[in-house]
Protein backbone atom coordinates (compact mmCIF):
# COMPACT_ATOMS: atom_id res chain seq x y z
CA UNK A 1 0.00 0.00 0.00
CA UNK A 2 1.57 3.53 -1.27
CA UNK A 3 0.41 6.42 1.11
CA UNK A 4 0.56 10.34 0.62
CA UNK A 5 0.76 13.29 3.03
CA UNK A 6 -2.75 13.75 4.77
CA UNK A 7 -4.56 17.17 5.30
CA UNK A 8 -6.72 18.86 7.66
CA UNK A 9 -10.13 20.36 7.58
CA UNK A 10 -11.53 22.35 9.81
CA UNK A 11 -15.08 20.95 10.99
CA UNK A 12 -16.78 20.45 14.64
CA UNK A 13 -17.85 17.52 16.22
CA UNK A 14 -21.38 16.36 15.95
CA UNK A 15 -21.83 15.47 19.35
CA UNK A 16 -20.43 18.12 21.42
CA UNK A 17 -19.90 21.36 19.16
CA UNK A 18 -16.32 21.55 19.50
CA UNK A 19 -13.93 22.80 17.12
CA UNK A 20 -11.97 19.91 15.65
CA UNK A 21 -10.39 18.70 12.31
CA UNK A 22 -11.56 16.09 9.51
CA UNK A 23 -8.21 13.64 8.40
CA UNK A 24 -8.62 13.28 4.85
CA UNK A 25 -5.90 11.60 2.81
CA UNK A 26 -5.48 9.04 -0.29
CA UNK A 27 -3.59 6.03 -0.62
CA UNK A 28 -2.73 3.32 -3.52
CA UNK A 29 -4.02 0.01 -2.52
CA UNK A 30 -3.68 -3.10 -4.15
CA UNK A 31 -3.97 -1.66 -7.23
CA UNK A 32 -7.11 0.88 -6.55
CA UNK A 33 -7.11 4.81 -5.71
CA UNK A 34 -8.67 5.31 -2.42
CA UNK A 35 -9.53 7.86 -0.24
CA UNK A 36 -10.67 8.44 3.52
CA UNK A 37 -11.74 10.70 6.22
CA UNK A 38 -11.18 10.52 10.05
CA UNK A 39 -12.64 12.60 12.68
CA UNK A 40 -11.73 11.97 16.47
CA UNK A 41 -12.95 14.36 18.84
CA UNK A 42 -11.92 14.55 22.82
CA UNK A 43 -15.58 13.75 23.65
CA UNK A 44 -15.22 10.42 22.82
CA UNK A 45 -16.76 10.77 19.15
CA UNK A 46 -15.40 10.25 15.82
CA UNK A 47 -15.99 7.96 12.87
CA UNK A 48 -14.29 6.96 9.59
CA UNK A 49 -14.99 6.72 6.11
CA UNK A 50 -13.47 5.86 3.12
CA UNK A 51 -14.34 4.43 -0.63
CA UNK A 52 -12.71 4.04 -4.24
CA UNK A 53 -11.48 7.36 -6.64
CA UNK A 54 -11.42 10.66 -6.08
CA UNK A 55 -12.32 11.99 -2.74
CA UNK A 56 -14.62 14.91 -2.07
CA UNK A 57 -14.31 17.88 -3.81
CA UNK A 58 -13.34 19.84 -0.17
CA UNK A 59 -11.03 16.67 0.69
CA UNK A 60 -9.50 17.29 -2.57
CA UNK A 61 -8.69 20.87 -2.36
CA UNK A 62 -7.27 20.71 1.23
CA UNK A 63 -4.84 17.79 -0.14
CA UNK A 64 -3.92 19.73 -3.00
CA UNK A 65 -3.48 23.13 -0.97
CA UNK A 66 -1.15 21.44 1.45
CA UNK A 67 0.98 19.20 -1.26
CA UNK A 68 0.52 20.94 -3.74
CA UNK A 69 -0.51 19.43 -7.92
CA UNK A 70 1.35 16.60 -9.13
CA UNK A 71 0.87 16.83 -13.10
CA UNK A 72 0.82 13.89 -15.70
CA UNK A 73 2.22 14.14 -18.96
CA UNK A 74 2.09 11.93 -22.08
CA UNK A 75 4.21 12.38 -24.77
CA UNK A 76 4.06 9.44 -26.93
CA UNK A 77 1.12 8.06 -29.18
CA UNK A 78 1.17 4.67 -27.93
CA UNK A 79 0.10 5.75 -24.31
CA UNK A 80 -3.30 7.45 -25.46
CA UNK A 81 -5.69 4.36 -25.63
CA UNK A 82 -4.93 3.59 -22.29
CA UNK A 83 -5.07 7.02 -20.68
CA UNK A 84 -8.00 7.89 -21.94
CA UNK A 85 -9.85 4.33 -20.55
CA UNK A 86 -8.09 5.56 -17.07
CA UNK A 87 -9.22 9.21 -17.11
CA UNK A 88 -12.75 7.96 -18.03
CA UNK A 89 -12.72 5.61 -14.92
CA UNK A 90 -10.68 7.43 -12.54
CA UNK A 91 -12.37 11.00 -13.25
CA UNK A 92 -15.96 9.94 -14.60
CA UNK A 93 -14.55 11.90 -17.82
CA UNK A 94 -16.55 11.88 -20.90
CA UNK A 95 -14.58 9.75 -23.80
CA UNK A 96 -14.61 13.01 -26.15
CA UNK A 97 -13.40 14.79 -22.98
CA UNK A 98 -10.45 12.52 -22.14
CA UNK A 99 -9.20 12.15 -25.73
CA UNK A 100 -9.52 15.81 -25.99
CA UNK A 101 -6.90 16.36 -23.32
CA UNK A 102 -4.56 14.30 -25.47
CA UNK A 103 -4.96 16.25 -29.11
CA UNK A 104 -1.35 17.56 -29.72
CA UNK A 105 1.76 15.90 -27.70
CA UNK A 106 2.96 16.31 -25.26
CA UNK A 107 0.04 16.89 -23.40
CA UNK A 108 -1.18 17.66 -20.03
CA UNK A 109 -3.18 14.86 -19.39
CA UNK A 110 -3.79 15.24 -15.58
CA UNK A 111 -3.37 17.75 -12.99
CA UNK A 112 -4.33 16.60 -9.24
CA UNK A 113 -2.93 15.26 -6.63
CA UNK A 114 0.40 13.15 -5.68
CA UNK A 115 -1.82 10.55 -5.24
CA UNK A 116 -4.02 10.67 -8.24
CA UNK A 117 -0.83 11.16 -10.51
CA UNK A 118 0.94 8.07 -8.77
CA UNK A 119 -1.87 5.98 -9.39
CA UNK A 120 -2.12 6.83 -13.29
CA UNK A 121 1.29 6.86 -13.55
CA UNK A 122 1.44 2.96 -12.50
CA UNK A 123 -1.44 2.35 -14.47
CA UNK A 124 0.24 3.43 -17.35
CA UNK A 125 3.31 1.33 -16.76
CA UNK A 126 1.54 -1.86 -16.22
CA UNK A 127 0.36 -0.96 -19.98
CA UNK A 128 3.95 -0.94 -20.71
CA UNK A 129 3.30 3.34 -21.39
CA UNK A 130 5.59 5.92 -19.80
CA UNK A 131 4.25 8.74 -18.73
CA UNK A 132 6.31 11.74 -17.19
CA UNK A 133 5.24 13.52 -13.62
CA UNK A 134 6.28 17.18 -12.64
CA UNK A 135 5.63 17.89 -9.09
CA UNK A 136 4.29 21.80 -8.17
CA UNK A 137 4.81 22.80 -4.60
CA UNK A 138 2.05 24.16 -2.47
CA UNK A 139 2.49 27.96 -2.04
CA UNK A 140 1.32 28.49 1.46
CA UNK A 141 -0.37 31.99 1.61
CA UNK A 142 0.95 34.51 4.03
CA UNK A 143 -1.75 37.11 5.81
CA UNK A 144 -2.01 39.91 4.02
Amino acid sequence: MSSFPSARLPSSCAACRQPGALQVGQTISQGRLTWFERFACACGHGFEADGVGLPTPAARAALLAQSGTAELWLDAEAGRPVLVKLLTLLAGLVEAEASGRLVTLPALAWSGTHAEVAFLQAALEQNGVAARVVHRVAIAETPG
